[in-house]
């Protein structure tokens, strides 16, 4: 039955305002790179993916992390960065995939705002989302055909 999804919808991103649309991109992006379509109708699709990105657990509401972290990196006692994501059936509402990393790695890679251009930003946002969604990939795609 998996091998047949084809359609998917993006039931939940919760992150901060500057994650929401990159994320939607990328999600794009890689679920038609493995030929899901996206549809706008919840009832319509195969599979509903939900996506969590916690930059900073803990953090107080003025201070703005990316900002503060270089100056503070050794003293810091702010919480782990993480990146969660679950893939549910449309069908059955049942999880069929999830997963979830963290880490001062993934930390780079969300939070290295400050010093780098908006390109080489973005290319290591994308690559923390990937990280996430590869195994996904991988279990959809079979070895050979």
């Amino acid at each position: 039955m998996r091998r047949q999804m084809k359609t998917y919808y993006i039931e939940d991103i919760w992150a901060e305002e500057m994650f929401i649309e990159p994320t939607k991109n990328f999600i794009a992006e890689e679920f038609a790179r493995y030929g899901y379509r996206h549809t706008p109708h919840k009832e319509e699709a195969d599979v509903r993916v939900h996506l969590t990105i916690h930059s900073v657990k803990n953090k107080a509401q003025d201070i703005r992390p990316f900002v503060i972290w270089p100056l503070t990196s050794n003293k810091r006692d702010i919480g782990e960065a993480r990146i969660s994501a679950r893939v549910i059936d449309n069908e059955t509402n049942k999880e069929i995939w999830a997963n979830s990393i963290k880490g001062r790695a993934l930390e780079d890679l969300i939070l290295g705002w400050i010093e780098r251009p908006k390109t080489a930003r973005m290319r290591a946002f994308n690559k923390a989302l990937g990280y996430v969604f590869d195994p996904y990939f991988v279990s959809e795609m079979p070895l050979f055909d």
